[in-house]
């Protein structure tokens, strides 16, 4: 049942943030589309929104998806975590690739997206001490 309960919550978490995460990307689109409107050299660096803002944004809320799903596992937490970001990235493709085609620089960010979920479960376990030991170590062969 935490599972469930941990995929579900992880998958929850990253629609409604990243819902918030557009709606204040639109306020502030609409916003500069103004300011740009006086200062036509603004239309050059608009990019300067979407990769420098918008995407390390939206790979923390992944990192802090994987989190939480570890929280709520307390087990196999790089699993739920793996699942939890790829149910995320392919239904936001699903929705996202109805009217446009994926490419390299998709690829790449989907693959981040998935690492980052993969990393914030990684981190929830290694602030409660619940990496696995490595057989080598535990032996006394290794460090």
């Amino acid at each position: 049942m935490n599972s469930l309960k941990a995929i579900i919550s992880g998958v929850i978490f990253i629609f409604i943030t990243s819902l918030l995460m557009q709606l204040a990307y639109l306020f502030i689109a609409v916003a500069y589309n103004g300011l740009a409107k006086d200062y036509p050299y603004l239309h050059e660096i608009s990019w300067i929104f979407r990769y420098l803002i918008a995407i390390p944004v939206f790979l923390g809320i992944m990192f802090s998806a994987g989190y939480l799903t570890a929280t709520i596992a307390q087990s196999k937490e790089l699993l739920h975590s793996t699942a939890v970001g790829a149910i995320a990235i392919f239904t936001m493709m699903w929705f996202a690739l109805s009217n446009a085609k994926l490419t390299t620089m998709g690829i790449f960010i989907n693959a981040l997206m998935l690492l980052r979920t993969i990393l914030g479960a990684w981190y929830w376990m290694q602030r409660n001490n619940k990496m696995p030991e490595n057989e080598l170590i535990k032996k006394g062969k290794l460090g």
